[in-house]
């Protein structure tokens, strides 16, 4: 039961770590590049972000990454990101 409980908290956490590294991920692009967020979703996994959606043009593209890649905390990020 001890083993139960200490593994449900360290879920918590960890869904906790994850969801405020794609608040900050979010809140970052919508700083620096709002006019694409209306086509992206934002995953978060352990320091791994996965980027999904539409862009635009390819530059849309390039900044977005390069915005996500510097967010404190993304260990890797993962492009599934179309160019429309």
């Amino acid at each position: 039961m001890t083993n139960s409980l200490a593994e449900n908290a360290e879920s918590r956490i960890q869904q906790s770590h994850n969801d405020d590294l794609k608040r900050r991920v979010f809140n970052f692009l919508q700083d620096h590049q709002q006019e694409v967020l209306q086509d992206l979703e934002i995953h978060a996994d352990r320091g791994s972000v996965v980027v999904v959606g539409k862009v635009n043009s390819a530059l849309a593209k390039e900044r977005c990454l390069s915005c996500c890649q510097r967010v404190a905390g993304v260990i890797k990020l993962i492009d599934q990101i179309d160019v429309a």
